[in-house]
């Protein structure tokens, strides 16, 4: 779930700016979390993990863009082209 969401993290922090993403996603992440760790049944509890498994890739999502960003910086030393 993590590696395909993170496409979806890219496309949200392009339209919305990636704070706002990164804030919103990171607290439904954490919500999830607790929601798990308060799971009263399995059901309640696979509910939530696979929930949080598309929250918390807000993680990997923004290094894919800072790792961009560096990419296309003047000032980066892996340019080699």
């Amino acid at each position: 779930m993590i590696g395909a969401c993170g496409l979806f993290v890219v496309m949200f922090a392009n339209y919305f700016g990636r704070l706002p993403v990164a804030l919103l996603w990171q607290s439904i992440a954490l919500g999830t979390a607790a929601w798990s760790a308060a799971a009263a049944s399995f059901p309640s509890y696979m509910g939530a993990r696979i929930i949080n498994g598309f929250f918390c890739s807000v993680g990997q999502g923004g290094a894919l863009m800072w790792i961009k960003d560096v990419r296309n910086s003047k000032y980066c030393h892996w340019r080699l082209y």
